[in-house]
This record gives structure tokens, sequence and C-alpha cells, in this order.
């Protein structure tokens, strides 16, 4: 699964930082 933000471009969510998916930028 990839999430995708319209600035950051999509990352895999089993990334080190998927925990930053969760809280605004």
């Amino acid at each position: 699964k990839e999430i995708c933000f319209p600035r950051l471009g999509c990352f895999s969510d089993d990334a080190p930082w998927a925990g930053i998916a969760q809280r605004p930028l």
C-alpha cells in the first residue's frame, strides 16, 4: 500500500516515516 501527498509524492506506508502520515505536516 502507498500513501500519496500532493507536495511530497507517493511513499510506501511501511517506510520508517509512515507514522507522520497520521499527522499534519
